[in-house]
């Protein structure tokens, strides 16, 4: 996945500037330069674009508001992906982001800084305008990023963790010393939730459909009724 950078926003740019952004950098510009409920729907929609392959998928995100949609975590789960929230207070432990990749990533983003500075005279000395300042960040992000790739083994990085394992010999995680947990114990998947939650919403279908038959039978019973009362007093009337 790239990284995504937010802006500060309407998103009211030209065409010019978005195609002098750094490829790759995924741009979302919001009210406050922070995920909110529409840009969390974008980069879901943008992730799940990227790794729909069939295989179920391991999505983590931290407690905020913006992560707890209902309807996001619902889009998810329907495309066989396991939501991961991790708790208030313990993203410093759980979250990879914060275990492994920000201290480096904002370490190559400002040496990629200094170096642009250097290149291009003193920092009292750079002005640039705002259209300017988008896309020279999505250009340093990129440049950091691909050192950032260079710098970490994800993959590993996900196993010291404890979200991935190779056996079902019990994980202990690096981040919480004294913290067990056996792999064994799994006995359920993406898959069969899945499938009881459609089957759940199978049968509130059905249950809707017959329920409106019904009425509607009621209401064919009533009118009928009312008809053959109104021809009863035609008749006595006559």
């Amino acid at each position: 996945m790239e990284p995504v950078v937010l802006f500060k926003g309407k998103g009211n740019v030209g065409v010019a500037e978005r195609q002098q952004y750094s490829k790759g950098i995924h741009v979302i510009f919001t009210p406050k330069a922070v995920i909110n409920g529409p840009s969390m729907d974008l980069y879901c929609t943008k992730w799940l674009e990227k790794v729909h392959d069939g295989h179920p998928k391991l999505f983590i995100a931290d407690s905020a508001n913006s992560h707890l949609k209902p309807e996001i975590i619902q889009k998810l789960r329907k495309k066989n992906v396991v939501v991961s929230i991790i708790p208030k207070g313990c993203t410093e432990y759980l979250q990879l982001l914060d275990t492994s990749v920000f201290s480096v990533f904002k370490n190559h983003y400002q040496a990629a800084a200094d170096e642009y500075i250097d290149l291009y005279s003193s920092r009292s000395k750079i002005k640039l305008a705002a259209k300017q300042q988008r896309i020279l960040c999505t250009r340093l992000i990129s440049t950091a990023w691909v050192r950032t790739q260079n710098s970490i083994d994800f993959e590993r990085a996900f196993f010291d963790i404890g979200y991935t394992w190779i056996d079902e010999s019990p994980v202990s995680i690096r981040t919480l010393q004294g913290f067990l947990f056996d792999p064994s114990t799994v006995t359920s998947s993406i898959t069969d939730v899945d499938d009881r939650e459609e089957q759940e919403e199978c049968r509130e279908k059905k249950k809707m459909v017959e329920e409106n038959k019904k009425h509607s039978h009621l209401s064919s019973m009533k009118n009928n009724s009312k008809l053959k009362q109104l021809s009863l007093d035609q008749f006595i009337k006559n």
